[in-house]
C-alpha cells in the first residue's frame, strides 16, 4: 500500500500532573525524538514549553499502514495518515524564571524555593475565586457574582496583610525587642543565635533598630511580588485566529448570524478570558500599597503606644489612657489606615467592573461593565506612591523618638487577631454563596458574628460572656447548616461551599504557616547550643563594641571571652566591671528561655498543633474504612457495558487488581477528607481569637483565675513547628538541587490552572500560555489563518487532542477557546484517558467545567464510609449535551460514532474517573489494568494509557470515524 506523501492527520499528545517527559509521551527513547517545527519560521517552543514529535528514522521504522492499525498493532505504531507529537507544558508550572537565574548560587536559588512555600495559602484564594457562583457561566451573573468576587478579593488581601504582620513581628518584636535587653547602662543581653553582625545593633535606640527591623516585612512584599512578576507566563506568538479577531461572531461570521442569546457561555470561550495581565498588575499594586501601609500603620501605633501603659490589650486599646503619646505617629497610623480603606474601595470598585474577563478583548455582547483599566491603574499607582511616603515618614519619625519604657508593640499584639477574626468571618459568610440567602439568613450571620466578637472583646470578669460565645456560635452554626440540608446542590463539591472550603484551606494553611515561622524563629534562637551573651561597652573605648559569654544560667561559670562585634580592630579593649554585669544578668535570667513566642502567635503555635492533630485524625479515618472493606471486590471499570473484557488474570494477581482498586477508591475519597480538613481549620480560626482573649496577659501567672499561660504548652508547640518548619523548608530547598524548580510540584500543575485574579502574588497561571498554545496549534494543522481565512490545501486536514490526567483540562480549555461560536469543529476529535474533568474540576469550578459546558450528566460526592465511594451503574445512560457545550460541538451525527469524544478510565486509577456518566454511554470506555505486553506482572495505574489496546482502539475508531465524515 502506498502511503500518502503527507499526514493528514495530527494526533497530539498532552500530559498530566505527573508532567511526562516528551519521550515518555511518544513511548520512545530520548534519541529518537526531536523538537516538532510548528510554523514557517521553524520555531517548536521553549524551555517552558515545547512540542516533540518522532525523528524521521524512529517514523519511518514506526509507521504501518492507517487500514492495519488498530489494538492488535504494537503500542509504538503510527498510522501513515497521522503526524504523532507531543506538547510538554510541565516546565510553565513548576519552573521559575528568575532575573540572571542562571547566575544565582544554589543558596539563593534554595531561600527562591522557600519562599514559594509561602504561595500555596495564595494560589488556594485563586482557586476560591473560581468556585464561587456566577450563574449560568454570566459575566454579569444575577445572584452576587460580583459581590462573592469582592469577597474573595478582600480575603486575597487579608492574606497579604497577615503575611506583612507576621513577619513585622518577628522582626520588631522577637528580634528587635526580645533579642536586644538592655541589663544595665553598659551591658545588653542579646540573641546568640544573632548573625554577629547583628550585635552591633545592640547600643543603638529601639528607634534605630525599629527603623532598620521595619524593612523586613516590606523586602519580603518586594520579593513575593518580584517572584510573581517575573513567573507571569507569556505567550508572544500569535494567538488564534478566534482570539485574535474574535467580537461578536466568529472568524468569516456576520454578526447578524453569531448565537448571541448567551454570548458568555461558556465562559472558558470568551476571548480574553486567559488574559489577566493588565488585573495582574493593578492588584499587585493594591497589595503592595496595602503591606507597605500597613507596615507604616503597625510601626507608628506601636512606638506611639508605648508610654501609654494601659494600651497593652485589643480590650483596652480603645480606652486607655493616652496623655504622652506621640501626635505625629498617632497621625501616621491614623494615615496608614486610611490607605488601607482607600485599598478596600479599589479592591470593590475594580471586581465590580473586571470580575472575569477583565480586559479590553471583552466583545461588547458579552455584556458587563467594561474595565477602565487606565483609571484604575492610575489609582493604584497614587495609593502605592502615598503608602512609600508613609513608610519613609514613619521610619524617620521612630528614628528622632526617644526611647520609651520597653513594652509590649500593641499593634502587633492586635492585629493578627483581628486579621484572623476578619478571615473567619468572611470563610464562614462564603458558605452559603450557592444556597438562596434571604435578608433572614443575612441577620442571623451578623447576630452570629457579632456576639463571637463580642465574647472575644468582653473581659473576663463579664458573667454573660459565654451566654455571648454561645449565641455567636449557635447563630453562625443555624447560618451554615442550610448548605448541607439543600438537595439541589448534592452535585457540587462540598455541597455548594468550593470557595468557603478554598478559602478556610487558605486561611488555615497561613496560620499555620505564621506559627511555624514565628514558634519556629523562636526555637532557632532559644536553641540549647546557642549560648546567651551580653556586649559590653568600655567607658572612654574609641566606639569599639566588645562581646562577652554571658552567664544565663546563673553560676558564675561566664566565659569573659572578648569579641570585635563591630569589626572596627577593639577586640583587644579591656573588658570593665564584668562582675557587676553578670550579677546584673544573674538577677534578670530566671526564665529558661531568652526568648518567647509573642501573642498571639504562642496561641496561634497552640491551635495549629491541635489542628494537625484532627487533620491526622481524619487522614487515620481512610485507613479505617480501608480495613474494614479490606476483603471488598470492587467491580472493573464498564463491567456490565458492552466492551471487550479484560484478559484473563491469575488469582495471585487478581488479589493484587483488587487490592490496587482499593487503593485506588481510598484516593478517591479525596473531596471529603479535603472538606473534613477544612472545618478543622475553619473551628482553629474560631479558636484563636478566644485563646488569645482568654489567655493570661504579660507577667501573669497561669494560677490567676481570669486566664491560664499559654506557655505552658510551649515545649510541645515547638516540637512539632519547629519540626515542621524544619521539614518545609529543608525538603523546599533541597528538593530542586541546582535549579529553580519550585517545591510540591502536583499542587502548582492543579491550581495554577486558573487565571491570578484573586491574589496577584498567587502562582502564574500557565493556561494562560498552554491554552492558546494549543489552540493556535489546531489552527495551523487545520488552516485557519490569523486573519480568520482558511487554507485550501489543509481542508481535509483533522486532529486528535490525546490528553492524559490534567492534560484533558487543557484540551477541553483549547476547544472551547478556539472558536466562538464554533467553525471546523468537526474536524477536532478527543481522546482523553485518566482525567479528572467531571469528578473533580466539574464539581469545584462548574461554571468553568461543570456538566452544563462539558454537555455531561452531573455526579455525586464520593461517599466516605462505603466500599464503593461510586454509584456506577450498568445502564445505558442517554446524553443530551447543550450545542455549545464540549460535546455537543463534538456531536457526529454524520460519522460513524455519535460523538468525536472517548474517555478511557480504569478503577485502580487512584486520578482516574469516567468522562460522561456514572453508567454506559458512547464516551467512556475502560482501559487495561495490566499490559498483556509486559514482561512482569504489574497493576496499571494512572499511567501508561497509550500502551494499552484500549488507546489503540479508541484512536482506530476517532480516524476511522472521522474518514467516514470526511467522505460523507
Amino acid at each position: 500500500m502506498e502511503h500518502p506523501a503527507a499526514p493528514t492527520t495530527l494526533e497530539l499528545r498532552i500530559h498530566g500532573v505527573s508532567n511526562t517527559p516528551p519521550a515518555a509521551m511518544l513511548g520512545l527513547p530520548r534519541e529518537e525524538i526531536e523538537r516538532s517545527s510548528i510554523d514557517r519560521f521553524g520555531n517548536s517552543g521553549d524551555d517552558g514549553a515545547s512540542f516533540w514529535s518522532p525523528t524521521a528514522k524512529a517514523r519511518a521504522r514506526d509507521t504501518v499502514p492507517t487500514a492495519d492499525y488498530g489494538p492488535d498493532a504494537a503500542p509504538s505504531a503510527i498510522p501513515a495518515d497521522v503526524h504523532r507529537e507531543a506538547y510538554s507544558w510541565g516546565a510553565l508550572a513548576r519552573l521559575s524564571v528568575l532575573p540572571g537565574g542562571r547566575a544565582m548560587g544554589v543558596a539563593a536559588l534554595a531561600a527562591i524555593r522557600s519562599l514559594w512555600i509561602l504561595v500555596v495559602p495564595l494560589g488556594l484564594a485563586n482557586a476560591a475565586y473560581w468556585a464561587r457562583e456566577i450563574t449560568g457561566g454570566r459575566l454579569d451573573s444575577a445572584h452576587g457574582g460580583r459581590a462573592q468576587a469582592s469577597v474573595v478579593r478582600l480575603f486575597a488581601f487579608v492574606l497579604t496583610l497577615f503575611l506583612v504582620a507576621t513577619t513585622l513581628t518577628l522582626a520588631l518584636d522577637v528580634v528587635g525587642r526580645q533579642c536586644f535587653d538592655r541589663v544595665s547602662e553598659t551591658a545588653v543581653r542579646t540573641c546568640a543565635a544573632l548573625p554577629t553582625w547583628m550585635s552591633a545593633a545592640a547600643f543603638w535606640t529601639n528607634g534605630q533598630r525599629t527603623a532598620v527591623l521595619m524593612l523586613v516585612p516590606l523586602v519580603l512584599v518586594l520579593a513575593l511580588w518580584l517572584l510573581a512578576h517575573t513567573n507571569r507566563t507569556r505567550y508572544e506568538s500569535r494567538m488564534s485566529s478566534t482570539k485574535a479577531t474574535a467580537r461578536d461572531g466568529a472568524p468569516g461570521e456576520s454578526a447578524a448570524t453569531a448565537d448571541t442569546t448567551d454570548p458568555s457561555f461558556p465562559l472558558l470561550s470568551v476571548p480574553g478570558f486567559w488574559s489577566h495581565d493588565v488585573l495582574t498588575v493593578t492588584t499587585t499594586r493594591l497589595h503592595v500599597t496595602g503591606g507597605f501601609a500597613l507596615v507604616g500603620m503597625l510601626t507608628a501605633w506601636s512606638v506611639a503606644a508605648r508610654p501609654a501603659e494601659a494600651c497593652g490589650s485589643l480590650r483596652t486599646i480603645f480606652t486607655c489612657d493616652l496623655a504622652g503619646l506621640d501626635l505625629p505617629l498617632v497621625v501616621a497610623a491614623g494615615s496608614g489606615g486610611l490607605l488601607l480603606a482607600a485599598v478596600l474601595v479599589r479592591i470593590f470598585i475594580d471586581a465590580g467592573g473586571s470580575a472575569d474577563v477583565p480586559l479590553k478583548v471583552r466583545p461588547a455582547s458579552v455584556g458587563g461593565t467594561r474595565y477602565d483599566g487606565a483609571r484604575s491603574r492610575a489609582w493604584g499607582l497614587g495609593l502605592l506612591v502615598a503608602s512609600f511616603a508613609l513608610v519613609a515618614a514613619v521610619g524617620w519619625r521612630v528614628l528622632i523618638v526617644p526611647d520609651g519604657p520597653d513594652q509590649r508593640l500593641v499593634g502587633l499584639v492586635v492585629a493578627p487577631t483581628a486579621l484572623v477574626m476578619a478571615m473567619v468571618g468572611l470563610v464562614v459568610a462564603a458558605a452559603r454563596w450557592r444556597t438562596h440567602i434571604g435578608v433572614g439568613s443575612w441577620i442571623v450571620f451578623a447576630l452570629g458574628y457579632g456576639a463571637f466578637g463580642l465574647a472575644v472583646g468582653l473581659p473576663h470578669d463579664v458573667g454573660w460572656r459565654p451566654l455571648a460565645l454561645a449565641v455567636g456560635v449557635v447563630a453562625l452554626s443555624g447560618y451554615v447548616a442550610p448548605t448541607f440540608a439543600t438537595r439541589s446542590t448534592r452535585h457540587l463539591g462540598w455541597r455548594g461551599a468550593g470557595s468557603a472550603v478554598f478559602m478556610a484551606l487558605a486561611a488555615g494553611l497561613a496560620l499555620l504557616l505564621s506559627s511555624a515561622v514565628v514558634v519556629g524563629g523562636v526555637a532557632v534562637l532559644n536553641a540549647p547550643e546557642a549560648e546567651k551573651r551580653y556586649v559590653v561597652v568600655e567607658p572612654g573605648a574609641d566606639g569599639g563594641v566588645v562581646g562577652t559569654d554571658a552567664d544565663a544560667a546563673g553560676d558564675g561559670d561566664g566565659a569573659a571571652v572578648d569579641r570585635d562585634v563591630a569589626g572596627d580592630g577593639t577586640g583587644d579593649t579591656e573588658v570593665a566591671a564584668v562582675d557587676v554585669v553578670h550579677d546584673t544578668l544573674r538577677s534578670t535570667t530566671e526564665a529558661p528561655d531568652l526568648v518567647r513566642a509573642p501573642r498571639p502567635y504562642s496561641e496561634f503555635g497552640v491551635v495549629s498543633v491541635v489542628g494537625l492533630g484532627l487533620a491526622l485524625v481524619v487522614v487515620l479515618a481512610v485507613a479505617l474504612v480501608m480495613l474494614v472493606h479490606r476483603g471488598t471486590d470492587l467491580p472493573r471499570a464498564g463491567a456490565g457495558c458492552a466492551g471487550r473484557p479484560p484478559p484473563e488474570v491469575g488469582d495471585l494477581e487478581r488479589e493484587r487488581v483488587a487490592a490496587a482498586r482499593r487503593l485506588a477508591a481510598a484516593a478517591h475519597r479525596a473531596e471529603p477528607v479535603v472538606g473534613a480538613v477544612a472545618v478543622v481549620f475553619v473551628l482553629a480560626l474560631l479558636a484563636v481569637p478566644l485563646l488569645d482573649a482568654t489567655s493570661a496577659v504579660p507577667g501573669a501567672t497561669s494560677s490567676e483565675p481570669y486566664g491560664w499561660d499559654v506557655h505552658a504548652f510551649a515545649p510541645a508547640t515547638l516540637l512539632v513547628l519547629g519540626s515542621l518548619t524544619v521539614a518545609l523548608v529543608g525538603s523546599a530547598a533541597v528538593s530542586g538541587g541546582a535549579t529553580a524548580a519550585r517545591p510540591l510540584g502536583l499542587f502548582w500543575d492543579l491550581v495554577a490552572f486558573l487565571p491570578r485574579s484573586a491574589h496577584p502574588f498567587g502562582p502564574p497561571c500557565y493556561s494562560e500560555r498552554a491554552v492558546p498554545e494549543l489552540a493556535a496549534r489546531v489552527d495551523a494543522w487545520l488552516g485557519v489563518r490569523p486573519d480568520g481565512t482558511r487554507d485550501p490545501d489543509r481542508a481535509r486536514n483533522r486532529v486528535v487532542l490525546s490528553a492524559h490526567s490534567l492534560g484533558g483540562v487543557l484540551a477541553v480549555a483549547a476547544v472551547l477557546g478556539r472558536e466562538r461560536p464554533p467553525q471546523d469543529a468537526e474536524r477536532v476529535s478527543l481522546l482523553t484517558f485518566g482525567t479528572q474533568l467531571r469528578a473533580l474540576f466539574g464539581r469545584f469550578f462548574p461554571e468553568l467545567l461543570g456538566p452544563d459546558v462539558l454537555g455531561t450528566t452531573s455526579i455525586e460526592s464520593a461517599r466516605f464510609w462505603s466500599a464503593d465511594p461510586w454509584r456506577y451503574t450498568t445502564e445505558r445512560v442517554p446524553l443530551r449535551p447543550h450545542p455549545r457545550s464540549v460535546l455537543g460541538r463534538l456531536a457526529d451525527p454524520a460519522g460513524g460514532r455519535p460523538y468525536r469524544w472517548i474517555g478511557l478510565w480504569r478503577r485502580t486509577d487512584y486520578l482516574g474517573f469516567p468522562v460522561a456518566s456514572d453508567g454506559c454511554t458512547d464516551v467512556d470506555r475502560p482501559a487495561e489494568e495490566v499490559l498483556e505486553q509486559s514482561y512482569l506482572f504489574a497493576v496499571q495505574t494512572h499511567s501508561d494509557y497509550p500502551a494499552t489496546r484500549a488507546y489503540r482502539a479508541a484512536l482506530h475508531d476517532v480516524l476511522d470515524a472521522r474518514a467516514g465524515s470526511a467522505r460523507s
